[in-house]
């Protein structure tokens, strides 16, 4: 073996100058003294020299885990940012009992759409604003990353499209609604957590 503390590692594993400097000053501050002494000193037997590259690989491998987590990858473990929505639309007199009815024993089909779509926390309430004039106002959180593509969604399936053929009879869009608006979207004026 060679004696020389800045001899290459023999049988072609040569230790490159820069990673001996680089571990000389501490780039791997928890990999120990006696461990990089050892590795800079490369007058090693071969079990050392295992014991020293699987250290090495750990840190290694953390170090990448840590950049990968930071970089990006803890994102799919996150929360989505939530959208808070609030609709309105009126409700004939006569059909009020047949929508709760509806509601109450809601599809399962179209549950699963709503889902599907990045939609959560559904509810739907109903009100008498002036006399014998009812309407129904829903809030929904969306959760997903295209709300006109996952609407685009719920609007092509067929299961959806047999639900709004019971539900749409019973309600009446209000006259200020906008452009190919069926239930009219409202602005927030205020939200606390």
């Amino acid at each position: 073996m060679n004696s020389s503390p800045d001899a290459p590692w023999k049988e072609g594993r040569e230790c490159s100058d820069r990673w001996k400097e680089t571990l000389g000053k501490g780039f791997l501050p928890r990999v120990s003294d006696r461990t990089r002494r050892a590795f800079l000193s490369a007058n090693l037997g071969e079990e050392e020299r295992l014991k020293i590259r699987a250290t090495l690989l750990r840190y290694s491998v953390l170090a990448i885990l840590g950049l990968v987590l930071v970089s990006g990858f803890g994102r799919l473990f996150s929360q989505p940012k939530v959208q808070r929505y609030g609709m309105v639309i009126g409700i004939k007199p006569e059909k009020i009992e047949a929508y709760k009815a509806l509601h109450a024993a809601a599809w399962p089909g179209v549950l699963k759409k709503i889902k599907e779509c990045n939609i959560r926390n559904y509810s739907i309430y109903l009100r008498e604003i002036e006399k014998g004039k009812f309407y129904l106002f829903s809030y929904f959180e969306y959760s997903g990353n295209d709300f006109q593509a996952d609407m685009a969604k719920m609007a092509a399936d067929p299961t959806t499209q047999k639900w709004w053929k019971e539900t749409n009879p019973c309600q009446l869009p209000i006259p200020t609604r906008g452009p190919k608006e069926f239930w009219s979207a409202m602005e927030e004026v205020f939200h606390s957590d």
